[in-house]
């Protein structure tokens, strides 16, 4: 299984002697050869993304719900259903064995860019989602100036921006490469294009957008409280 694997790594890796600026770009995303790769292998692409976000020596990501990473223990049962998961993003059975012992990087430089509907969206258990967001208030609250670690902020609705309009993904620095990054039916990687450039700058106007830390730590201990309200009513 494992040669299996490597060769339909190696059948996707760019040949040696590829130079990309010697390569015509082509289309709207304008795209050369090796830009862009679906991972489309199931079980291993996904553990594939696992490790790739786990092992990033930064990361800057939309989340439309709270990433892998930052959960607690109640809220990611809830997520990681698997009537509700389609795609994990955290190693759970039925995934190859070595992605479980895939560890953070140590010192991770990673920011956070949470929609502000995850504010009001407690389903059928506003009492967890009142602990998650608690949870997230606690992190924002003792984050240190210099420090590397998470980073995580609210992004508000509006304005609209290029990230609203895309849905969740990330831009990752790999062994010094940078990738943007998605996952939906299967992951995909995009570097060099003018659709990576695209979706870089679109990150970079989120974090500009973003609410400050103290305004993300204000609304999330505010949302906490309406959730707890909310379980108990």
């Amino acid at each position: 299984m494992v040669g299996k694997h490597a060769d339909f790594l190696m059948l996707h890796m760019p040949p040696q002697s590829y130079s990309r600026d010697q390569r015509d770009e082509e289309g709207l995303a304008r795209r050369a050869p090796h830009d862009c790769w679906a991972d489309v292998a199931d079980h291993e692409a996904t553990a594939r993304y696992i490790a790739v976000m786990r092992t990033a020596s930064e990361v800057t990501q939309f989340c439309m719900a709270v990433p892998a990473g930052l959960r607690t223990p109640t809220y990611q049962q809830i997520v990681l259903a698997p009537d509700v998961c389609a795609t994990p993003d955290e190693p759970v059975l039925g995934l190859p064995p070595w992605v479980h012992r895939v560890p953070w990087a140590a010192g991770q430089q990673r920011t956070v860019l949470l929609d502000e509907t995850e504010l009001t969206s407690g389903g059928s258990q506003p009492e967890v989602v009142a602990g998650q967001l608690r949870h997230l208030a606690d992190l924002v609250s003792r984050e240190e100036s210099g420090v590397r670690g998470p980073v995580v902020r609210i992004l508000p609705m509006s304005p609209l921006l290029f990230v609203h309009t895309v849905g969740p993904y990330a831009e990752v620095t790999l062994h010094g490469h940078r990738l943007v990054t998605s996952v939906g039916l299967f992951p995909f990687y995009e570097t060099g294009s003018g659709a990576a450039q695209t979706m870089s700058a679109g990150l970079r106007e989120a974090v500009a957008a973003a609410c400050s830390r103290e305004e993300t730590y204000d609304r999330l201990v505010r949302a906490a409280d309406t959730m707890q309200r909310r379980a108990t009513s």
